[in-house]
Order: structure tokens, then C-alpha cells, then sequence
């Protein structure tokens, strides 16, 4: 990322031989992006990358986009009718709040928002999405890997679905892309979206990868870049960085499953040593890194400050809400206790993680927990 930076300046929107430069790298680090998550770049039939400054702007994009462009669609000599048989917008009730912020947005733009339910292992309840499907539904999203339980959703078989009822389907691959394998074709969605510090590229770049076809009202006017889907100018350096960030994680074949043992040997240790942990969403597959415990009759705030006393760091629910009070909605969908929820901490890992780190936090929980007993 250094050398790029210092090899040039120019604006890939330029017309002169600097700007055309940096142009043709964009799209070199573009289509090696889409061919690392299995997306069709060679066929006339290409698949599409949007680039963007993260997840959640590009969960906005993708999910305000397409509900957004599919009502335009609707030409004034058309049948108006037609709108109303394509207005509800799916979304589960476990998603991460930016998507639930995009997908209030359309409601109050006038769409039919509704929830599809989740199960008390942390999976959406596919039979319920069966009865919300029908021509009215323009759009579901479902994320492939929840942020607070890492549970992993059934997305192959909801885009089948999608596509007998004719609906478009996305997903929010931000928690899964890097940890288990993402093949976007594979998963037979429409847009997909990911942001790059989740696989430790750089922070402030994300992309939703568009299947050929698909069409996005942009959410920012003013520019021509990027299909005219998201104006503004892109930055090479932070591409560049996504893509070898990207194929890093790739090549590391064996993270997954030693970290998922690390994971293991936490939970465990913690289930021998205390009688009041359950492990949530543990009837599931789930993200190798992610571990969401319920210390039942504690107050997971209390947990959070004891542990940062002694420099263990984890959260209260996600990253973007840990700041908040308010018990985990994911939890709370998935129809937890309450004392299981005020109780409930995500505890992540990483291919810096060490046994010994482990086995440290294990006994400052342990500490912690007891005292409050």
C-alpha cells in the first residue's frame, strides 16, 4: 500500500496517461477481488464489484439499492399495480444493525418491511421465510454469519428459495469473508457485501460484489464512477491492500481450524470451571472465532469492566452497539432467556491469539464471575 501510494497521484477518472494508469490497476484489483470470492469476471456475463468505505455503507447501498432501483423500474406507462405486487423487503431478525437501519429506511420510504424468525440455535427459521415468500417481495437479506453468535445461516438454500418466488436475495458476508470458505457463486445470491479490516486488510474499504444484471440506485449523487452506483473517487491503495489482505487469508489454510480449537479450549475451560456458562447458538456451525457466552445471573456490563481492569477485551454484543445498554436483539430473537441475555458476552479470536492468552482470560472470568457470586 506504501508503494502504491508513492508510485503516483493520479485520478482515475482523468483522461491523462497517469489517471488511465491508475485507472487500469483499479481494475485489475477489482476483477482479482472478484476472482478470490468466486465471482464470474471472465464471461461476457460479468459479475460486478462496487467498491465502498465499509460495511455498512455498503450494506445500505445494497439493500437501499436494489429495493430502490427495482421501484423505479416501474415506467410511468406502466402499471402502477405493478409496484404494489413488488413492495415487501425480508429481512432476519438476527441482522447487524446497519442493515436493520437500511431496511427501516424503506420502510419509511414507503416499503412493507417484514422479519423473517430465528431459532434458539441462532439460524433463521426457514419454514416461516417459506410463508413470507410470495410476488409481493422484492428483495430478502440474510446475512451468511452472524456478528454476535457466529452462527451460519442456510443462505444457499434461501436464495433457492428467492428464486422460485422471484425475489432478489443479499447477503452480508462482513463476519464470514476470511474466516470460512465465500464463494459468491456458490451461494447463488445476487449482491454480496464485506468490508476488509473483518479479514485484516485495511479499515475505511468494503465492496458489494453484484451479480451481472443487477442494478443499484446509487445512494450519492454527484459522479459517474463506479457505474454511476457509487460516485466518488476510488482509492488504489486501499484496493490494493483488500486484495492482498485477501489472498493472505486464503493461503492460510490452517487458520481456520486451529483457531476454531482455540475457541474450543475456551469454552471449555470455562464450562469446567464455572456452572453457570452456556454456550449460545453451540447447536450450530459456526465462524471458527467466535464465541458468545452466557454467564447466567451476571450482568454482562459488570463482566466487560472486570475484564478490562485486568486488559481482556471483548464485548456486550457487536462492535457498532457495544457502546449500548440495551440487551443483544440477536439473542433476544432467537428467544434466549432474559437472564441468559443480560448475562451474554462475545468473545472473538484471532490468528494472533495464543493458548496462553486463553488460558489468561479464562482465569480472569473465572475471578470475575466468582466475585459476583
Amino acid at each position: 500500500m506504501l508503494a502504491c501510494s508513492e508510485s503516483g497521484f493520479g485520478n482515475p477518472a482523468s483522461q491523462h496517461q497517469a489517471g488511465r494508469r491508475i485507472a487500469q490497476q483499479i481494475e485489475l484489483q477489482k476483477q482479482r477481488v472478484l476472482e478470490l470470492f468466486g465471482a464470474n469476471f471472465r464471461s461476457a456475463n460479468r459479475d460486478r464489484l462496487v467498491v465502498t468505505s465499509g460495511g455498512t455503507e455498503s450494506n445500505h447501498l445494497a439493500v437501499c439499492g436494489i429495493a430502490r432501483y427495482q421501484r423505479a423500474a416501474v415506467g410511468p406507462d406502466q402499471n402502477r399495480s405493478s409496484l404494489n405486487q413488488r413492495s415487501r423487503v425480508i429481512v432476519s431478525s438476527i441482522e447487524h444493525p446497519c442493515v436493520a437501519g437500511a431496511a427501516a429506511i424503506l420502510a419509511r420510504d414507503g416499503f412493507e418491511v417484514v422479519n423473517i424468525r430465528c431459532q434458539l440455535d441462532g439460524t433463521v427459521d426457514l419454514d416461516h421465510l417459506q410463508k413470507l415468500l410470495d410476488r409481493s417481495v422484492v428483495l430478502v437479506s440474510v446475512m451468511l454469519a452472524n456478528h454476535e453468535t457466529g452462527a451460519i445461516q442456510p443462505v444457499q438454500k434461501i436464495a433457492s428459495m428467492c428464486r422460485k418466488a422471484g425475489a432478489l436475495i443479499h447477503t452480508d458476508a462482513c463476519q464470514a469473508a476470511g474466516k470460512i470458505p465465500v464463494d459468491f457463486r456458490l451461494l447463488n445470491v445476487d449482491a454480496m457485501t464485506f468490508s476488509a479490516h473483518k479479514f485484516y486488510g485495511p479499515g475505511g474499504i468494503g465492496g458489494v460484489v453484484l451479480r451481472h444484471g443487477v442494478e443499484l440506485a446509487p445512494l450519492l449523487a454527484g459522479g459517474f464512477q463506479q457505474w454511476a452506483m457509487r460516485p466518488g473517487t476510488e482509492c488504489l491503495p486501499l484496493l490494493v491492500g483488500t486484495r492482498i489482505a485477501l489472498e493472505n487469508t486464503l493461503n492460510q489454510s490452517g487458520e481456520a481450524t486451529s483457531i476454531g480449537h482455540l475457541r474450543d479450549h475456551l469454552e471449555a475451560s470455562l464450562i469446567n470451571r464455572l456452572d453457570n456458562v452456556r454456550v449460545n447458538a453451540v447447536n450450530a456451525s459456526r465462524l471458527p472465532n467466535t464465541s458468545n457466552l452466557s454467564f447466567v445471573g451476571c450482568d454482562r456490563q459488570a463482566i466487560l469492566m472486570a475484564a478490562d481492569m485486568q486488559n481482556v477485551y471483548f464485548s456486550a454484543g457487536s462492535a457498532c452497539a457495544s457502546g449500548s445498554s440495551e440487551p443483544s436483539p440477536v439473542l433476544m430473537a432467537m428467544g434466549l432467556d432474559p437472564d441468559h441475555v443480560r448475562g451474554a458476552v462475545r468473545i472473538s479470536l484471532g490468528r494472533q491469539t495464543t493458548i496462553a492468552q486463553i488460558d489468561r482470560a479464562v482465569d480472569v472470568l473465572v475471578s470475575a464471575i466468582s466475585a459476583m457470586g
